[in-house]
């Protein structure tokens, strides 16, 4: 009978074990820790003008994607008139424009024949671009006003007329390469000394005509017409900087800024002529809808100024009539909290 009696004891004692849930079950305490993960903090960002708020960083604006391309050449190894910086002048220039987002074709020691195919080739290229570039760094030179680049192999030019057929005319470059993109710019750092110099027979004319014009092209020269520049990588390395500082505004700051940072070295100030009547920027222009709005500060006002009790005036006005001295004067302005 007491077994029996255990035994019941026992079962009813397991039984309010189980029932009892609160006692025996573990806490999830993991799902106390469940919920949003929060949102991951994005670095500040710069726009090209200023900073912005991270919401309207670059990645984040609504940027024209442009179809925007560049041809850069350099010749150094000339056959007449060797140059020292000219490829290295290309190079710089060519990471900059890439630097911005521009698909950038580079180009070094060309003959005549290989510069005409990779101009023609870039011209192909062109068909349906919002804006194309040239940039050529070597030697130039002009006759009957009109301006040429010339090829290495520029030592079979022995004659002025032979440039019409052994070097390539600047204005055909705008004519029929240029012209295929929407706007087109071409950057002549080519008014080095002349290669001809001490040669007879042979262009000597100082610089170039600058005379190359076309529709909504642009044409910036490294020095102004009829003059020349030290072959010293000057202008490539301050085109090179603008050109990264400027981005997505309008073409003309650029060389401004780089006919302004030129010239405070001491050299000929450069120059640009336009046709542009479009907006073009490298790398693509602010547009009023993509354009940063910079949250403005709230203005600083300054604190209001008390009013002057009557009591104080009254003070005040006889210590001008020398109605009380100095220091009851003091005294008084203390103890009325007086200004």
């Amino acid at each position: 009978m007491k077994r029996h009696i255990g035994f019941l004891f026992l079962i009813g004692l397991l039984q309010s074990c189980v029932s009892n849930s609160s006692i025996d079950t573990p806490t999830d305490f993991s799902s106390e820790m469940k919920g949003p993960r929060p949102a991951p903090v994005k670095p500040p960002c710069i726009s090209p003008r200023g900073p912005v708020p991270t919401s309207h960083c670059e990645d984040e604006v609504d940027f024209p994607r442009e179809k925007q391309f560049a041809l850069v050449i350099g010749i150094n190894n000339y056959e007449q008139g060797r140059l020292t910086n000219a490829v290295g002048d290309a190079q710089k220039v060519a990471a900059s424009l890439r630097d911005i987002g521009i698909e950038v074709q580079l180009e070094t020691d060309l003959k005549k024949s290989d510069l005409e195919d990779a101009i023609a080739n870039f011209a192909n290229k062109l068909a349906g671009a919002n804006v194309g570039i040239i940039y050529f760094s070597g030697h130039g030179s002009q006759f009957h006003g009109e301006d040429y680049v010339l090829p290495m192999n520029n030592k079979e030019i022995i004659s002025d007329e032979d440039l019409g057929w052994r070097a390539i005319k600047t204005q055909d470059i705008v004519d029929n390469t240029l012209s295929k993109a929407s706007a087109g710019i071409l950057i002549l750092d080519a008014c080095r000394t002349n290669p001809y110099s001490t040669t007879t027979g042979k262009s000597p004319a100082r610089g170039l005509s600058q005379t190359a014009k076309g529709s909504n092209s642009l044409i910036a020269y490294a020095t102004p017409s009829g003059t020349e520049i030290p072959d010293n990588g000057k202008y490539s390395k301050h085109l090179s900087a603008v050109l990264k500082q400027r981005k997505n505004q309008p073409i003309e700051k650029v060389f401004k800024e780089v006919s302004r940072r030129v010239s405070e070295e001491g050299a000929e100030r450069p120059v640009y002529t336009s046709g542009i009547v479009t907006d073009v920027c490298l790398g693509g222009c602010f547009s009023p809808q993509s354009e940063p709005v910079l949250p403005q500060p709230e203005p600083v006002l300054p604190e209001p100024v008390p009013p002057i009790s009557k009591q104080c005036q009254e003070l005040r006005k006889d210590w001008n009539m020398g109605l009380i001295s100095d220091e009851k004067y003091k005294r008084e302005l203390e103890k009325h909290h007086c200004r």
